[in-house]
């Protein structure tokens, strides 16, 4: 376990100077889990991967503020549910308005129709 604990240390450390393979390392470790999660809240794979994307990249710009995995790790779940977060309400507020706008339209021509047929 120490031999382990030890490497992660190591590509930490790697990655905080800016080693593109370290940075590799911990993108193809976390990438498949970050999707995962953030699907359970956009319900969409693609949006997913590139909120995970997104916050790699932000993660990366980060890099000199992480000294272990476990803080960085946590960084990018909070990193990608806040995105995953921001991805619904900016989703929703669209849907909400073309669901007004078409409910609008109905009731403005279910209105009409009476008027006519009246």
């Amino acid at each position: 376990m120490e031999n382990q604990q030890d490497s992660i240390q190591i590509t930490i450390s790697k990655f905080r100077d800016g080693d593109i393979d370290a940075f590799e390392n911990i993108f193809y470790q976390l990438h498949p889990r970050l999707c995962s999660f953030s699907s359970r809240y956009t319900k969409n794979a693609a949006s997913s991967e590139e909120i995970v994307s997104d916050s790699f990249i932000i993660l990366w710009n980060n890099r000199q503020k992480f000294k272990d995995f476990s803080s960085l790790k946590s960084y990018l779940y909070i990193t990608v549910r806040n995105a995953s977060l921001d991805f619904l309400k900016k989703n929703r507020e669209g849907i909400a308005i073309e669901d007004v706008y078409s409910d609008s339209t109905k009731k403005h021509r279910i209105s009409d129709d009476r008027r006519r047929n009246s």
